[in-house]
């Protein structure tokens, strides 16, 4: 990972209470028993997308993989929105609460 995105996320959690980046998702691959899925987490810095996959990964102590050309974490589950569920615990993790509620951003 470059390191200048990781001192802007950094830059950014500590402004966290006024500013709330909007993550992106991809599902990237999904086995075909259903039971995993590879998922790549983005956000927009300074206008360019830029990959945060391995930044929740380190957090979560989840495998990254690389799919289709880029970092990937492999989430095993099934039943329930896998990309909220796993943006969830980041945010629980992190910062010691939830996600904020969908209307409040």
């Amino acid at each position: 990972m470059k390191p200048y995105l990781l001192n802007k996320l950094k830059e950014i959690e500590c402004e966290l209470s006024d500013y709330r980046p909007q993550i992106y998702a991809s599902i990237k691959k999904v086995a075909k028993n259903g039971l995993s899925r590879e998922i790549a987490f983005y956000i927009v810095l300074d206008g360019e997308i830029e990959n945060i996959s391995e930044v929740i990964a380190d957090e979560l102590n989840l495998p990254v993989v690389t799919t289709l050309g880029s970092d990937t974490i492999k989430i095993s589950g099934c039943g329930e929105d896998m990309v909220w569920n796993t943006l969830y615990h980041y945010y629980k993790q992190k910062f010691g609460r939830s996600a904020p509620a969908y209307r409040s951003l």
